[in-house]
């Protein structure tokens, strides 16, 4: 056998090789175990505020039975569009309340505005107008409202 040809055996032996390997080597998973060690520094965290979660309660409670109480809903998942610019607009947004109906449509959307919606009005005003032209009503509390004010404004607004 020539030089060439024991080459050419080497490297097609060794290939070969090489490919058998590649195909029966354990693949490696990713899971859970994995992720927690590569994103150490991603932790859970509740989804409403102190001063939310009450008012997510008093919802429920104040909600008639053929709707359906979601919080942090994102705009993306309520409103659509196929105007690039305008979903920019609202592609990070999110509702602290959507009244859903059973089909689960968004039929009206609640805020609870603390103290930081001060700075943010014309934010709020783009919000709501968004809403609005998709015939999602908005209402909007400075403070926590009780059973019998969230019934009559639900009751008004839908």
């Amino acid at each position: 056998m020539t030089l060439v040809g024991s080459v050419f055996l080497t490297v097609s032996i060794v290939s070969g090789l090489i490919l058998i390997w590649l195909m029966i080597k354990p693949k490696k998973r990713i899971g859970f175990e994995n992720c927690k060690k590569i994103y150490t520094d991603i932790k859970a965290k509740k989804i409403l505020t102190v001063k939310e979660r009450p008012m997510y309660y008093d919802l429920v409670k104040a909600c008639p039975s053929n709707l359906i109480v979601l919080c942090q809903v994102s705009f993306n998942s309520m409103i659509t569009t196929r105007n690039i610019a305008r979903r920019n607009e609202f592609n990070r947004a999110a509702c602290d309340y959507c009244l859903c109906d059973k089909d689960f449509n968004p039929v009206l959307v609640l805020e609870l505005d603390d103290r930081s919606h001060l700075y943010h009005k014309e934010r709020d005003i783009k919000r709501d107008t968004l809403l609005n032209s998709a015939g999602i009503p908005v209402i909007r509390f400075t403070e926590r409202p009780s059973i019998s004010e969230l019934k009559k404004a639900i009751r008004n607004a839908i």
